[in-house]
């Protein structure tokens, strides 16, 4: 608490303040405490009060100074403030334009909180440099237009047609799980997938925020700034809704919150049911593309309370604990200050919050170092060399920067509790047993790879000659022997070719059987014939590869799903399909190839099923593809796998990756085509051995490049 004289009273305690006009109000509870909210609707501050600043507010009347005030409130001795706080409570008002004074306030005072003010702006604008913002319009007009329109979905019958509408699209999920998984695959791994989705995101995105200000305006408020984020340089439209933090009923704040999420799961709900009716095209393929984005984009990002987006606000109203993050990270620097550095507590949470802030604090830390060191690995990967050091400011700003704040306010609480000693002995102690644990504990290492299991070259189903497909009755899944006629082509001038090709021959064996020829003659006859017959037996092997047999037994697989359509015309070399047999599969994995010269003789490669199941198999090969060099088709990016691909030279690989086969033991077929993640291990190495790896692995592929 501030000292009871302040230095700079004598400046204010001769003035009077007076609440400005226009200033709402209105009554919240939070955990059995009353509080008042005010509201600017000019500027749209909001400022919450507790009990003993509600009666401050009250006493701003414009006839009362400050002294008068601080004097009425120190009556009640117990819980009046400081002058030092009544002076900052007042600066703080001054600041929002809550209230005005009649007399010109200290300019050099104002400057100083007008600086920190935009230190702390600018230092948030830093601290996100992969989320700019940028304002484009003020949407309450368009709301107060359009509301009219979806007014009944804010009822209790909408309500109603929204839970209906939510449960029979998870059970029409559960009962279609298989299809919609396939679906999944081919669009997040086909670039039309991706751009189909690219385009989706901002009209959900759009519909999103505009649910939020349909659901304010329901209750009274109003949002007034509609714009654009570039989050990781992709545009994301976003709403200022803060006016709902003023609304007193804590169940409306949590719709508002929460309305972008059901708008987006309803929206994703129609999709769904209108994709299992249409027929396959551009539309079916746009529907699913708004049930991915609806579903899980939603569910990991808006509906995760750990990052501060809509459940985060919903889950802070409902636990009724404002500016949860911000108090939960306040009060794990408190317990580290306190248990390791041994200062004096300076946070009190109130009975009950302790173990709330400490378990959502311990989790949204965690969880945003995971998903800063992420962003930072995808930027850099992307990015190339303006990736690594956008990677670098956001390591910085995200990790290095809160330790610093944390032991810039430890260095102030030691110097104000005169603990230097202590907190010195206590640091060394804790930095000495951290270096340990980083220098001298070994850890597991291990190589991170992804992979698919594929059926050998011996296995594929291809076309061996040009010609038009007739129709087959082998469909996807059934089960042949080798050399069995899977279907038949038609070529007519492939067919006329080789009639003609018997009949030179024909010719030629008889105008050989006749007399009369001379020896020129019969030699150049004879040559003529050979000739003939050989043009004939290639004619006939052409002729013999029209039917398309099977290369060894098995289950057959269609391109696709589906055998190909007659009338279709199929070209030399095209793959129609693969045999699936145990004996005829292989894994294939890539790995960064910075961890090829880790990698011991005769090593395992351990491997995770889409189901979970791990299994191991041996090395059969391995080998390192350079820049440039030719990469199997499996393991591109275009085919969903994890190799780029250069853009002007297809299947030449654009960085470098360590190609590791698995020997194919064991029956895989059932999961022929399936990805896998795959690694090797590493023997072990301590932390400080495994983090200097990756930053020189880092470095070097920028270097290289």
């Amino acid at each position: 608490m501030s000292a009871l004289r302040h230095p700079d009273w004598h400046l204010l305690s001769d003035q009077k303040f007076r609440r400005r006009a226009a200033i709402g109000t209105s009554h919240q509870m939070f955990r059995g405490e009353a509080f008042v909210v005010l509201c600017d609707r000019v500027t749209g501050h909001n400022l919450r009060l507790t009990e003993r600043a509600q009666e401050l507010w009250q006493l701003f009347d414009g006839r009362r100074t400050l002294n008068d005030i601080w004097e009425h409130l120190m009556r009640r001795p117990a819980i009046a403030p400081s002058q030092g706080e009544l002076v900052e409570w007042v600066m703080q008002l001054v600041g929002t334009g809550l209230i005005l004074s009649d007399h010109e306030l200290d300019p050099i005072y104002l400057s100083d909180r007008t600086n920190k003010r935009r230190s702390s702006t600018m230092e948030q604008r830093f601290a996100s440099p992969l989320a700019i913002k940028i304002k484009l319009f003020d949407p309450s007009w368009l709301v107060r237009k359009t509301y009219p329109l979806v007014g009944m979905m804010f009822t209790p019958f909408g309500g109603l047609v929204v839970a209906a509408v939510l449960l029979s699209a998870l059970v029409l999920a559960v009962m279609n799980w298989e299809a919609l998984s396939q679906s999944a695959d081919q669009t997040i791994l086909s670039q039309s997938g991706l751009l189909g989705l690219a385009l989706a995101y901002p009209i959900m995105k759009g519909l999103h925020e505009l649910s939020h200000c349909y659901a304010l305006y329901r209750f009274g408020g109003q949002v007034r700034e509609f714009g654009i984020m570039l989050l990781l340089f992709f545009p994301v439209p976003y709403v200022e809704a803060s006016e709902a933090t003023a609304l007193p009923d804590k169940r409306a704040r949590m719709l508002v919150g929460a309305a972008g999420i059901l708008s987006e799961l309803f929206i994703a709900s129609i999709a769904l049911m209108l994709w299992l009716q249409i027929e396959p095209g551009v539309e079916r393929a746009l529907l699913f593309n708004f049930v991915l984005i609806g579903s899980i984009s939603t569910i990991l990002f808006n509906g995760n309370p750990l990052l501060k987006f809509d459940a985060y606000f919903v889950l802070a109203d409902y636990l009724e604990m404002p500016n949860l993050a911000q108090r939960s990270g306040e009060y794990l620097q408190d317990r580290f200050l306190s248990r390791i550095l041994g200062l004096r507590s300076d946070v009190d949470p109130r009975q009950g919050e302790a173990r709330i802030l400490g378990t959502y604090g311990t989790l949204a830390l965690s969880y945003r170092m995971l998903l800063t060191l992420t962003i930072a690995l995808l930027v850099s990967t992307w990015f190339f060399v303006f990736g690594v050091l956008l990677a670098a400011w956001v390591v910085i700003i995200g990790v290095i920067w809160p330790l610093v704040k944390v032991f810039k306010k430890g260095f102030r609480m030691t110097k104000s509790q005169n603990r230097a000693r202590r907190v010195l002995v206590r640091l060394t102690v804790f930095l000495a047993l951290l270096v340990g644990l980083t220098t001298l504990v070994p850890l597991p290492f291990s190589a991170q790879g992804e992979g698919r299991i594929v059926p050998l070259a011996s296995a594929e189903v291809s076309v061996e000659t040009s010609g038009q497909i007739a129709a087959t009755n082998i469909v996807d899944g059934m089960e042949i022997t080798a050399g069995m006629q899977i279907m038949r082509l038609d070529n007519a001038s492939q067919t006329a070719r080789r009639l003609a090709m018997d009949m030179n021959v024909t010719f030629l064996q008889e105008a050989l059987s006749r007399s009369g020829l001379t020896v020129p003659e019969r030699q150049r006859a004879e040559r003529e014939l050979e000739v003939a017959r050989t043009a004939l037996a290639n004619a006939e092997d052409l002729e013999q590869a029209l039917d398309v047999r099977a290369p060894i037994s098995g289950r057959i697989s269609w391109q696709g799903g589906r055998p190909p359509p007659p009338g279709a015309f199929a070209y030399r070399g095209d793959r129609l399909g693969y045999i699936i047999n145990p004996d005829a599969l292989q894994v294939v994995t890539a790995f960064p190839a910075a961890y090829s010269g880790r990698i011991d003789e005769d090593p395992t490669l351990l491997m995770l099923l889409p189901n979970g199941d791990e299994f191991a198999r041996p090395v059969a090969r391995s080998r390192v593809v350079d820049v440039g060099q030719q990469v199997p088709p499996e393991l591109l990016v275009s085919a969903g796998g994890p190799v780029p691909e250069q853009p002007d030279r297809p299947g030449m690989a654009l960085d470098t990756s360590y190609i590791v086969w698995a020997a194919p033991q064991g029956d895989l077929s059932a999961w022929a085509g399936a990805r896998v993640v795959a690694r090797i291990d590493l023997g072990s190495a301590t932390a400080l051995e495994q983090m200097v790896f990756h930053v020189q692995r880092l470095f070097l592929r920028v270097t290289r490049l």
